[in-house]
C-alpha cells in the first residue's frame, strides 16, 4: 500500500466507517491512529490508516469471530484499493 497523508488516513476512515457499518459492524472512535471494530458487542479487531488489520488471536478464536475479522479486513482492503484509484484518477 502507498504511503498516505493524515489528510487521507482521515478521508480513509469516514469512507471505511460507512462501509463497516454497512455490513453490520460497531467502529468505535479512533484511538491512536487506528479504528476499534466490534461484532456482536465484542472486540475484533483494529484497523490502521494504512488499510491494514491488527487483531489479537484470542479475539478471533470461535468461528463466526474468525470469519468477521476476515470480512471486515476484504472491506478495509477494498476500501483502501478504490481511495487510492481515486485519488490517482484526480491526479492525472
Amino acid at each position: 500500500m502507498e504511503k498516505i497523508n493524515a489528510k487521507d488516513s482521515a478521508s480513509y476512515f469516514e469512507e471505511v466507517t460507512t462501509c463497516l457499518r454497512q455490513a453490520g459492524f460497531t467502529v468505535l472512535p479512533e484511538e491512536n491512529g487506528v479504528l476499534p471494530i466490534e461484532w456482536n458487542g465484542k472486540p475484533l479487531c483494529r484497523i490502521t490508516g494504512s488499510g491494514s488489520i491488527r487483531y489479537r488471536p484470542e479475539d478471533t478464536v470461535a468461528l463466526d469471530m474468525e470469519l468477521a475479522c476476515n470480512r471486515a479486513a476484504d472491506i478495509a482492503s477494498v476500501t483502501w484499493e478504490y481511495m487510492a484509484l481515486m485519488a490517482k484518477a484526480v491526479t492525472k
